[in-house]
């Protein structure tokens, strides 16, 4: 994860597919050694996209669906769908055609400051990216 201790996001380059250039793009964001880092990961399919939030033990807690409006399913038990669909909702007006996102993030025993540490990451990497996005202000 590099430099990330201090809460920069970070955007990485995966070979042939530079940032905001191609796909997939992947950001991250938070203290890799801590227990609230968060990664995103964009994919194209077609003219839709597939955004995954991930963050320590990888899994599917949460579906959001943005189709013109959020939709989100939440798993039992889990408690991503919110942050998933407030994704979806930042994200997909910008990204044009559907928008699925896929949400699982787990840290053992996280506590409540571990916990808005890794709400904060994930709306700091949506920020993020809607504003690398064509019309989403900086480039």
């Amino acid at each position: 994860f590099g430099l990330l201790g201090s809460g920069r996001v970070r955007r990485v380059a995966l070979p042939g597919a530079p940032p905001m250039s191609g796909f997939p793009v992947v950001l991250r964001a938070g203290s890799p050694e801590g227990r609230d880092a968060v990664e995103f990961r964009l994919e194209r399919i077609g003219t839709d996209h597939l955004l995954r939030i991930s963050g320590g033990a990888e899994h599917v807690g949460a579906l959001a669906l943005f189709d013109g409006e959020p939709k989100w399913i939440e798993i039992p038990g889990h408690r991503e769908g919110a942050l998933a669909a407030e994704a979806a909702r930042t994200l997909g007006p910008k990204l044009g055609g559907r928008l699925v996102v896929v949400a699982g993030i787990h840290y053992d025993s996280a506590s409540r400051e571990e916990i808005a540490r890794i709400v904060a990451n994930v709306r700091k990497l949506s920020e993020e990216l809607a504003r690398s996005l064509p019309g989403g202000g900086a480039a």
